[in-house]
């Protein structure tokens, strides 16, 4: 009974890392890392695209642009790009800051962009991928 159950764990186990394991990119897949000009007219364009009153937008604790990927259906990866994070607090219909977000955005190689808040019951999953052998 204990090695039945050992082996269900560790099938639940091989499961967990198979579904939410770390995707590895090939560094010929990524494109140049954009300017941090691009990062900005992302933010704006986002901004203008998502936001009530985007004029009063605050943007905050951006980080470094990594490599990464959009996850396609079957959680399996989509395009390749570069993805960062940053904070946003903006006016709600009232005129009252709602609090800051961190929102995902992602540049991919043909200059597109998509972006996601982050957390539970997103719709669109960006996420980081390591650099595998050349």
């Amino acid at each position: 009974e204990q090695a039945a159950r050992l082996l269900a764990w560790l099938a639940i186990l091989a499961l967990a890392v198979v579904l939410f394991g770390c995707v590895t990119v090939r560094p010929s897949e990524v494109p140049p890392m954009p300017t941090v000009d691009v990062l900005l007219d992302v933010e704006t364009n986002w901004a203008l695209t998502v936001l009530r009153d985007p004029s009063g937008a605050e943007f905050r604790g951006r980080t470094v642009p990594v490599p990464g990927y959009v996850v396609g259906p079957f959680q399996t990866r989509g395009a390749v790009g570069w993805t960062w994070t940053c904070a946003v607090n903006a006016r709600n219909a009232f005129g009252a800051f709602v609090g800051f977000r961190r929102v995902r955005f992602i540049v991919l190689s043909d200059g597109s962009w998509r972006a996601a808040p982050e957390g539970p019951g997103t719709y669109l999953q960006i996420r980081e991928a390591h650099l595998g052998g050349l």
